[in-house]
């Protein structure tokens, strides 16, 4: 009986090729995006569980309005840390703020340092063109 229905679906396959083909593959991108949402799902669930406090472990996030969009972000004000142990103290055993100010002023010192080199050569190679491609001699 099963040897009459696979040469059925195997006629009906050359029959309507494009028909077909258009069905497979619609479930094939059907099953393939399933699986990933499925993956990413577990992936969200699962996450940070090695650690032996895992439903403990919390981020403080801010959401800021700037000029009538709303953003959210990590970068919270250091003096949120004296309010967060006063309220939230007893809830958490450890309570570590992290400050990015270091690497903040190191990108912005390059940045500077950056630009003003190229503003120094455009104004060199604007008030003399000849000069600025012969370079030092």
């Amino acid at each position: 009986m099963i040897k009459n229905y696979i040469i059925t679906a195997l006629r009906n396959l050359r029959k309507n090729k494009a028909h077909s083909s258009i069905n497979i593959a619609g479930l094939s991108v059907g099953m393939a995006v399933a699986m990933l949402i499925g993956l990413w799902i577990w992936n969200e669930l699962s996450f940070n569980k090695y650690h032996q406090n895992y439903d403990r472990v919390a981020q403080v996030m801010i959401n800021q309005n700037f000029n009538g969009t709303i953003a959210t972000g990590v970068a919270i004000p250091i003096a949120l840390d004296a309010a967060i142990r006063k309220n939230y103290g007893s809830d958490f055993k450890h309570i570590a703020m992290v400050e990015w100010t270091d690497a903040f002023i190191a990108a912005g010192a390059i940045l500077i340092t950056l630009l003003t080199v190229s503003v120094q050569s455009i104004k060199a190679a604007l008030a003399n063109p000849v000069k600025a491609l012969k370079g030092n001699e």
